[in-house]
């Protein structure tokens, strides 16, 4: 099935405009330029940053701001060399909260206690402000969380007689009566493979809850626990019964989007970015769901979710603290964080930012609301190097299927890390 890759063009374009040139906010040499590096994932999100500089920049006259961006494996890749590089960045944007210990204790980033002590951050939740505190210091300054569930094509639901799944039996027989008419019932692409994480968490924080989540994802649990066994063996059986994408390994995630808005696949596992990729045109056909339960955890496990939580954090190299302080300041109000989750479907973490009329955002914070608890993602809350590991062993599984193969091997890379990272992150 061929594929549109218009969005994989917008994304390089994107990334070209940001990184090859100067941000237009900091064209001067005569002006206090203040250097931000941002994770960008849509031509909106990029839009949004922009109306961000320009307020900033009226806000405080002689300043610029200039954006140094990236997409996500390439952040990913570009941080830690931006954290040990004194003077290249001034102010990072930040998704993985779960390591601010370790870069704390590393003396890589700047504490912004300070800022937590004013007015206008008292309304944020505990366990916002635990999320980013490490030995009493608060060390980042949260603005959005994201959230996860299912995007599936109402009217192709509705063409063959099928109710939103509440279990994952029932999201198997629905998979099982798209297949019969030739319809992909997953859409999934795993090139680069961090979209498989998804999948792995819901169905372990479906069948053993949080705790368990936290431990495996720490590194404490071995991969061969008879629970990790379990979650496998239930991914299997859709595995099996070829619910997914059959050539996800030759596409990026982004790239098999069209395929929900054709009618070629009926479901995708997403975090919300997936929304402002939607065509107006179709935009009524999509619907939302959120991961169904477990057969067998209906009664004794609470309901968790996937909440990845944006921030900014001051490296401590910044050669521009103050004014870093005075951009982190802004950010935590709620007229930026209006400014920059309007377009992107994302929740501000400002208890008093008001959030867009749109049917996705409402569902998504229903979801989270209701929830017991969350996770952030495995590749957030994992150390780096055993969430690379996972991720890649589980694109294997996609295609073999293997059980005792994929826990052997993630296993062995459990024990051959030290695994500092991942007992030293928590919040």
């Amino acid at each position: 099935m061929q594929v549109s890759t218009s969005l994989r063009c917008g994304i390089l374009l994107i990334c070209a405009t940001f990184c090859c040139f100067k941000c237009a906010w900091a064209q001067s040499n005569n002006i206090n330029k203040l250097t931000v590096s941002i994770l960008v994932f849509s031509v909106e999100q990029r839009n949004a940053f922009e109306r961000v500089a320009a307020e900033f920049i009226k806000q405080h006259p002689g300043t610029a701001i200039d954006y140094i961006a990236a997409d996500d494996p390439t952040y990913k890749a570009k941080s830690v060399m931006w954290l040990s590089s004194p003077g290249d960045i001034d102010v990072m944007n930040w998704p993985w909260p779960s390591r601010l210990r370790e870069l704390s204790v590393r003396g890589l980033v700047e504490p912004v206690s300070d800022l937590w002590g004013m007015p206008y951050m008292q309304g944020y939740s505990g366990a916002m402000k635990e999320s980013v505190t490490v030995s009493n210091n608060q060390f980042a300054i949260p603005y959005a969380s994201g959230f996860w569930g299912f995007y599936y094509n109402k009217p192709l639901f509705d063409g063959h007689n099928l109710d939103v799944p509440n279990t994952t039996e029932e999201l198997l027989e629905t998979c099982l009566v798209l297949r019969k008419f030739d319809v992909v019932p997953f859409a999934l692409g795993v090139k680069t493979p961090w979209p498989l994480l998804a999948w792995f968490d819901y169905l372990n924080l479906r069948n053993n809850g949080l705790d368990f989540y936290l431990s495996l994802a720490r590194g404490e649990v071995p991969f061969t626990d008879p629970k990790v066994v379990n979650v496998l063996e239930e991914w299997k059986r859709l595995i099996d019964n070829q619910c997914f994408f059959s050539d996800a390994a030759e596409y990026e995630f982004h790239q098999t989007y069209p395929m929900i808005f054709r009618k070629h696949a009926a479901m995708l596992l997403s975090g919300n970015f997936f929304t402002s990729q939607i065509p107006d045109s179709v935009r009524d056909d999509i619907g939302f769901f959120p991961f169904p339960a477990t057969e067998g955890s209906l009664d004794n496990i609470a309901h968790y979710e996937l909440a990845p939580t944006d921030m900014f954090i001051i490296p401590k190299g910044s050669d521009n603290k103050p004014l870093a302080k005075a951009f982190l300041a802004f950010i935590a109000k709620p007229y930026a964080q209006r400014l920059l989750n309007d377009a992107t479907s994302f929740i501000p973490t400002h208890p008093d930012a008001s959030v867009p009329d749109d049917y996705f955002v409402d569902q998504g914070r229903i979801n989270i609301y209701s929830a017991a608890g969350v996770g952030q993602y495995f590749d957030r809350d994992a150390s780096l190097q055993l969430a690379q590991t996972t991720q890649l062993v589980l694109r294997d599984f996609l295609e073999s299927g293997d059980v005792v193969e994929v826990t052997s091997r993630l296993e062995m890379a459990r024990q051959s890390l030290s695994l500092p990272d991942a007992t030293t992150v928590e919040n």
